[in-house]
């Protein structure tokens, strides 16, 4: 499938890796339907990447690489919308705002995105548990190595992509 984007132009993905959003995006609701994009698989941020509005796209990232102990309750009725069957078709990533102060970025831990990996369907979800931040800053957090978290599931869901350099030929 092809795929026009505002930050890499066209890109080609596989079919088979394109999510349907059952509720979108906050704010994008009409959106539905996204993939995982990513350039260096040595970097913990992914791109959420809209297959119908070239220019919305987030920065997505693990939340159990930020904190170890997220465990974010996920109501029945998004089960089921979601047709979550067991625990282990289930991914979880969350929203990063990277702003161009450094010491600026943070992740959207209220609200994460949840991925039933066996269907290729998502929904962002707002926890009803307040504990957990909207803009959790990661100045001071240790980020983990996701290469070492051993989801290989959520690792089969993401498009390598490669920018090419006009007129460089690579």
């Amino acid at each position: 499938m092809e795929i026009l984007t505002t930050r890499f132009g066209q890109i080609t993905v596989d079919d088979g890796k394109v999510i349907e959003m059952r509720g979108g995006i906050l704010g994008f609701d009409r959106l539905r339907r996204y993939v995982f994009l990513i350039q260096n698989r040595k970097v913990p941020f992914w791109i959420l990447q809209s297959a119908e509005e070239p220019s919305v796209a987030f920065y997505v990232i693990n939340p159990f690489l930020v904190k170890p102990d997220y465990a974010p309750t996920i109501r029945d009725e998004d089960v089921a919308l979601l047709e979550i069957e067991s625990p282990q078709d289930v991914t979880v990533m969350v929203i990063a705002t990277i702003r161009t102060d450094p010491m600026r970025v943070a992740v959207n831990l209220r609200a994460p995105v949840i991925i039933n990996v066996s269907k290729m369907l998502a929904k962002q979800i707002v926890l009803e548990d307040q504990s957990w931040q909207i803009q959790c800053s990661l100045v001071g957090e240790t980020v983990a190595d996701e290469s070492d978290d051993g989801d290989d599931r959520r690792k089969s869901l993401v498009s390598d992509i490669t920018v090419r350099k006009e007129g460089s030929g690579k």
